[in-house]
C-alpha cells in the first residue's frame, strides 16, 4: 500500500500524477523510466532493456515499475479530477471541541487484522465468485471501484444499500 500525505503541497507535477493515474487498472498500471547502473551492478531483465554505455563504466537501461497497488491520498481541497475519477473519495472534516473521539493509537490495529483476514479465509470462494448488483446512476469507472467493495458489503450483511441519503460514488 502507498500512503502519500500532504499532496496539495506537491501533486502539481504531471509526472507524479500521471504515476498516480496510471496505477488505476493492474494491465496498465506501470510507468517507464530510465535508469542508469554501475557496470556488473545488474543486467537488464525483463523489466528493461539494455541502453548504450556512456563510457564511464556506467549504462542506462529502461525499466517497467508497477504501480498498482492500493493507495491512500491525503490533502486539503479536491484531487485532480483526473485523479478524483479513479479513487474513492474519503471526505474528512476536523472534530468539533465537544466531539469525544478514541485515539487513533489506542485503536487494537492487531485484533482488527485478524477479523479481516479470517473473513477473507471464511468467504473466500464467494468474494472471487461474487457479480454484486450495481446501484443505478453509477458509471463504468466508478463501479469498476465499487464493486469488490460492495461485494464485500454484500457477504457482510447490513442495510448499506436502502438507497437513502447522498450516493458515495458521485
Amino acid at each position: 500500500m502507498l500512503l502519500v500525505d500532504e499532496t496539495d503541497t506537491f501533486l502539481y507535477t504531471d509526472e507524479l500524477r500521471g504515476i498516480l493515474n496510471a496505477g488505476y487498472q493492474r494491465h496498465g498500471a506501470f510507468v517507464i523510466r530510465v535508469t542508469s547502473e554501475v557496470s556488473g551492478s545488474g543486467t537488464a531483465g525483463e523489466n528493461g532493456a539494455s541502453g548504450s554505455g556512456n563510457g564511464g563504466g556506467s549504462s542506462s537501461r529502461l525499466v517497467k515499475f508497477s504501480c498498482w497497488c492500493p493507495k491512500a491520498i491525503a490533502r486539503i481541497g479536491r484531487l485532480p479530477q483526473t485523479l478524483a475519477d479513479r479513487c474513492i473519495v474519503v471526505v474528512m472534516q476536523r472534530k468539533l471541541p465537544s466531539e469525544r473521539c478514541e485515539r487513533l493509537r489506542d485503536i487494537d490495529a492487531e485484533t482488527l487484522r485478524r477479523k479481516c483476514l479470517r473473513f477473507v479465509l471464511d468467504h473466500a470462494e464467494a468474494i472471487r465468485a461474487a457479480k454484486p448488483a450495481i446501484p443505478e446512476g453509477m458509471n463504468d469507472r466508478a463501479a469498476n471501484i465499487w464493486e469488490p467493495l460492495l461485494a464485500v458489503a454484500d457477504l457482510a450483511g447490513g442495510s448499506g444499500r436502502s438507497g437513502r441519503g447522498r450516493r458515495p460514488w458521485g
